[in-house]
Parts: C-alpha cells; sequence; structure tokens
C-alpha cells in the first residue's frame, strides 16, 4: 500500500506533457519493470482498480511467466470489482494467449455452465483438445457441460475419457455416477410397477443395472476424496438402498444422517 504511490508517481511523470518531446523517457527501459511493480503492490494490497491502471503496460514488458499471471490479476480485479463482462472477456483472452495455464480454462468454463452456454463450453473443450492435447481436464469439461445439458450418455463417455488419462480423477468419478444415477431416476420414473406385467421384470433388470454402473464410480469417488460426504454421501445412499444392500446401506445411512 506505501509502495504503489511512488510507482504511480514515477509513471505519472514520465507521461507528464513536459517531457513529451524527451526520447529518453521513450526508451527508458524502467517503465514496464515499475508498471509491474505498481500493478503487483496495489493486487496485494487489495486495491483492484489501481492494479488495473498500469497492468497493459506491465503485461507489454513482461516476460512469457509474468504475463500469465497478470493476466490472471486482471481476471480477478474484475471479479472484485463484479465487472462480468471484462472478467469474461480477459478469461478468453487468457484461453487462447496461456492455453496451458488451466485457471482461465477452468473458470470460463464455470461461467458457461452457469450461463447455459452449452455449444461454447463443447467448442472450447475442442478447442483445448486440439491446440494443447488429450488432458484430462478438457474432457472433464466437456463431460460438466453434458451433465448440465441433461444429456448422460455424453456425460459418460466423456468422462471416460477423462479417467482414461487421469485414472485417479475424483472429479471424473462423480460425473460418471451421478449420470447412471440420474439415468436411474429418469428410467423409473417410466417403468413398469405392474408385478403383473411382464415388461416389469424386465424394467427393474434395466434400472438394477443402472444403479449396480453407478456404484462403482461413485464408490471410488468416496475413496479418492473421503472428506467429501457432501457429493458421494446421498448417491451412495440411493444406491444401496435401490440395490439392496443391506449392511452398505446402515453404515450409510448413520454417515448421511451425521451431516
Amino acid at each position: 500500500a506505501d509502495a504503489f504511490p511512488y510507482f504511480d508517481t514515477y509513471l505519472k511523470t514520465a507521461r507528464h506533457p513536459i517531457f513529451e518531446d524527451y526520447s529518453s523517457i521513450k526508451s527508458d527501459t524502467l517503465l514496464p519493470r515499475v508498471a509491474y511493480w505498481a500493478t503487483l503492490s496495489a493486487y496485494n494490497a487489495n486495491h483492484p482498480e489501481n492494479a488495473l491502471k498500469y497492468i497493459d503496460e506491465a503485461i507489454e514488458g513482461a516476460d512469457e511467466n509474468l504475463r500469465v499471471s497478470l493476466q490472471e490479476y486482471k481476471v480477478r480485479c474484475y471479479e472484485v470489482l463484479k465487472t462480468d463482462s471484462l472478467r469474461m472477456q480477459n478469461l478468453i483472452i487468457g484461453t487462447k494467449l496461456y492455453p496451458s495455464h488451466d485457471y482461465f480454462f477452468l473458470h470460463l468454463m464455470d461461467d458457461y455452465v452457469q450461463q447455459k452456454k452449452f455449444e461454447e463450453g463443447i467448442a472450447l473443450c475442442d478447442t483445448m483438445l486440439q491446440k494443447v492435447g488429450n488432458r484430462s481436464i478438457y474432457w472433464y469439461g466437456r463431460s460438466q457441460v453434458h451433465l448440465a445439458n441433461n444429456d448422460f450418455d455424453e456425460t459418460i463417455r466423456t468422462a471416460n475419457e477423462a479417467l482414461k488419462c487421469d485414472s485417479l480423477m475424483a472429479d471424473g468419478y462423480y460425473n460418471k455416477g451421478i449420470a447412471y444415477l440420474n439415468k436411474a431416476v429418469k428410467f423409473a420414473e417410466t417403468a413398469c410397477n405392474d408385478v403383473r406385467n411382464p415388461k416389469c421384470q424386465k424394467d427393474r433388470k434395466v434400472l438394477m443395472g443402472l444403479y449396480r454402473e453407478a456404484k462403482q464410480p461413485m464408490e471410488m469417488l468416496r475413496k479418492l476424496a473421503p472428506n467429501d460426504k457432501e457429493r458421494w454421501g446421498m448417491p451412495l445412499y440411493r444406491i444401496y438402498l435401490n440395490l439392496n444392500m443391506g449392511a452398505e446401506f446402515a453404515e450409510i445411512e448413520q454417515i448421511v444422517n451425521a451431516q
């Protein structure tokens, strides 16, 4: 907080009309460095307006590693200032300029899913898969879009692709398990319940198959993220209940009731 006014004075002085014709000012190599220091000091002091004041100059004069951080600072500052359009605009710029820096991709995907911009989300994942390569995070992003769009078969397919890249990806197991569980719930709505009808036994077999498919990924999620009870607790409760797994259901019931 104490440093910023000094850097600000330096930069404002260099811009003063009285120095307009001084070539030494135009060739001053300290200017982009001071712009970076000004940005950093304001950002660390939680003054987003001041952090944005010289950030473009700082980016222009920085090396690539610093540019990535500064672009992230821009997004974070616009988020604090609740300037949503500029925040999203700079997330898009970040994914294009620094595709390997996952911060931009993850936050942009969250925005697309929340705003139900499913086509944009799919297009972004496909672009990243082509540009960066076959990474679990991009397949996971695709599965997240399909899950939000209630396309459960595609959710499962793309979650499987994510798990091929990273077999320990807890989020991939969650999406796969919850998609199978949602398929089961949806199927149950129209399944035959008349035990006298031969179709009833067939439908029940399909329904139990969906719950069994949901069981493995949800149990794997529990193993990988034992403290994340909010995500695996109720799904496993429903799975064990419908599969008539007495001991497992009793245990999970205690966990759910204790939350």
